[in-house]
């Protein structure tokens, strides 16, 4: 039987992968964007700077991750040059809406 830091362990890499893939695709990007962003700011919360010995050295990085993986959930960026314009396209249809 697998170990629960080994479960954890495949969470988090297909989790990463997963939000990677669906990114480069443009595929459920807001709910990947947000999964994604959810992910980076728990890692970051587990070194705050402001924790005397914490490292540092990455925190402002992600943190411009962060931004930009907000600014994708802000924005309809997968609806432009990804694979959400064609799963919007048919939920419209579905739904009898024009496009």
């Amino acid at each position: 039987p697998r170990s629960r830091l080994d479960w954890v362990n495949l969470t988090v890499t297909c989790l990463t992968i997963g939000v990677g893939i669906c990114l480069l695709l443009g595929f459920f990007t807001r709910v990947a964007a947000l999964a994604g962003g959810l992910f980076l700011i728990s890692v970051m919360a587990s070194q705050p700077p402001w924790v005397a010995g914490a490292n540092t050295e990455y925190f402002f990085y992600q943190l411009v991750e962060v931004a930009a993986l907000a600014v994708l959930f802000a924005t309809a960026a997968g609806r432009w040059l990804g694979l959400d314009f064609f799963s919007y396209a048919i939920w419209n249809y579905l739904r009898g809406e024009d496009f």
